[in-house]
């Protein structure tokens, strides 16, 4: 409204100008078939972004379903969370991931974020479904 940006909460409505809100985003995808048929093996997120604000976090959740339920594990951003221009940075996962269906949740944490580039290493197993 006449260029401010007000948010919702429950404890009540607030105008957001930037200076001081830490905002917590999330980027999430459906279960995506990594393979086409074979087992696979997620071994790392590798991000372009830039995110700054104080306590600026960046995480990657993988959720599996090769157990028959679904199962979600979190991995932090290596390295340098905090990047006020351009900057790589990767989440490296555990080796006892595999499956061959993957949901992926990025979340940020901070005052200000911008993704250019996220991408996920996957190596194919010699097994099939």
């Amino acid at each position: 409204i006449d260029g401010t940006l007000y948010a919702t909460s429950p404890a009540g409505v607030f105008a957001l100008d930037g200076q001081t809100e830490g905002i917590v985003a999330e980027l999430r995808t459906g279960a995506i078939d990594m393979t086409g048929g074979a087992l696979c093996y997620p071994r790392a997120a590798y991000l372009e972004y830039e995110l700054s604000g104080p306590g600026a976090a960046a995480s990657v959740a993988v959720t599996t379903t090769q157990a028959g339920a679904p199962t979600t594990y979190t991995y932090p951003l290596d390295a340098r969370p905090v990047a006020d221009a351009l900057t790589n940075a990767r989440a490296v996962f555990g080796r006892g991931l595999h499956g061959r269906h993957f949901a992926y949740t990025l979340r940020l944490t901070g005052q200000r974020a911008y993704i250019n580039d996220w991408s996920v290493l996957v190596t194919t197993g010699k097994r099939s479904i």
